[in-house]
């Protein structure tokens, strides 16, 4: 393999996690049919599982295929009860811009 077609393998296998990640966050587990004691209005309807989250590396790997740029810091904070990614990227023009990933959703916010 030449070194360009090496370079585009380790660019391409963050995408594809990111979309493996997304697919399966798409689609929530579902339990059976599952009665709440006198609670009517649940009655039969089925629960929602919580879904995984999108980890730090794979936001970080999201925002550099989206904005490229270099990443000059990346950390996880709490925002109304909510985990945010945050991760800062020096762009070729000098800029320093922030983005804020919801680590439940994937979206950039």
């Amino acid at each position: 393999m030449t070194s360009q077609r090496i370079i585009s393998l380790r660019h391409l296998l963050p995408v594809l996690l990111l979309a493996l990640a997304s697919i399966s966050l798409s689609s929530p587990a579902v339990a059976g049919d599952v009665h709440r004691g006198d609670r009517g209005a649940d009655r039969g309807r089925p629960i929602v599982l919580a879904k995984s989250e999108m980890s730090l590396d794979a936001a970080v790997a999201m925002v550099r295929e989206r904005f490229g740029g270099k990443v000059i810091s990346a950390s996880t904070s709490n925002r109304g009860g909510k985990k945010v990614h945050v991760i800062k990227v020096l762009s070729d023009e000098g800029r320093v811009r922030t983005v804020r990933v919801d680590a439940q959703t994937g979206r950039i916010q």
